[in-house]
Formats: structure tokens, C-alpha cells, sequence
């Protein structure tokens, strides 16, 4: 979808801004209501509220985007910040992978599960580091990169998952 409203020359916009375009659209699209939050200081960029009767329950969501990289097989590259990342229910990470049609919807507990298993980038004057959280495209499979020697994660069952937010 951002092919259809940026060129490749483009500088203005901020890759997150265009994440959190294409999911509250999606969500939308997908019979969801997503709320934006004024600032963004405790890493949640969207609000889904859902009411299920007498139960009403609100979903956080962490929106992440990447291009296609292709090096030399197709893959996505994000990352996940230490300092921000506090796994609970009811919060969840959206990693658009390029275009509305492939959004990974991952529950923040399953993903520190995951988080356990990839790379912890840490620069000597920084108290936090960022995880690199790398998935790659394998026919019909997204497989997310684990540390060396470990076998990569099958994560496709999380693809347009939007029953997930319900």
C-alpha cells in the first residue's frame, strides 16, 4: 500500500507514521475501532476497544513497519526496544511487512517468548539495547531469525491474525 502514496525518492514521513497508517485503515477495514494515543512515551500506538456484550476489554497495540529487503532472499527487518517492552494481556505487536495485506498480529507474551531467542543488540553507553527481529519470507512461510545455532521460528500462523484482537 505505501508504494501507492510514496515514491522511491520520497523523504518525507517517518516509516512508523506510514505503519500506523496502514494499520488503523486495516483495523478499520477489519470491523475495529483503533483509537490514537496523543504521545507515544509508553509504546503504544494504537487503542482497539472491543465490547463483547456486558465485557468491554482494550487492546494495545505496538504498530511496526518494514520494507522488503532482499538479501538475496525477501525478508523484513524491525526492531523491538528493551527499554519499552513490557509484555502484559491485551497487548499486542502489528509488524506490517510492506503492505496491508501482510501484518503479523503477535500477543506481547508469545512475542517475549520469541524475543528470548534473537539477538540483543546493546551499544556500550546505552543502559537498554533492541532485540532485531528478522523475518524471513520462505515460499509461503514467515520464519523469524534466532540467534546462531538455533533453529528460526515458524511464525505464519500469526499472519492477518485479526481474530487475535477480538
Amino acid at each position: 500500500m505505501p508504494k501507492k502514496f510514496l515514491n522511491s525518492n520520497s523523504t518525507t514521513g517517518h516509516k512508523e507514521i506510514i505503519g500506523e497508517t496502514i494499520a488503523k485503515l486495516i483495523l478499520h477495514k477489519n470491523g475495529f475501532n483503533p483509537y490514537s494515543r496523543f504521545l507515544d512515551k509508553e509504546a503504544i500506538d494504537l487503542i482497539v476497544r472491543n465490547d463483547k456484550g456486558e465485557d468491554i476489554t482494550y487492546n494495545d497495540i505496538q504498530v511496526k513497519y518494514s520494507k522488503k529487503y532482499l538479501d538475496p532472499k525477501e525478508n523484513y527487518w524491525f526492531a523491538v526496544n528493551q527499554r519499552t517492552f513490557k509484555p502484559r494481556y491485551y497487548f499486542y505487536f502489528m509488524f506490517i511487512c510492506e503492505d496491508d495485506d501482510r501484518i503479523l498480529i503477535i500477543p506481547s507474551l508469545s512475542l517475549k517468548n520469541m524475543l528470548d531467542k534473537t539477538k540483543l543488540e546493546n551499544k556500550k553507553d546505552k543502559e537498554f539495547g533492541r532485540w532485531h527481529f528478522i523475518v524471513d519470507k520462505k515460499e509461503d512461510k514467515y520464519i523469524l531469525r534466532t540467534k546462531k545455532g538455533e533453529e528460526g521460528i515458524d511464525i505464519t500462523e500469526y499472519l492477518n491474525s485479526f481474530d487475535r484482537l477480538k
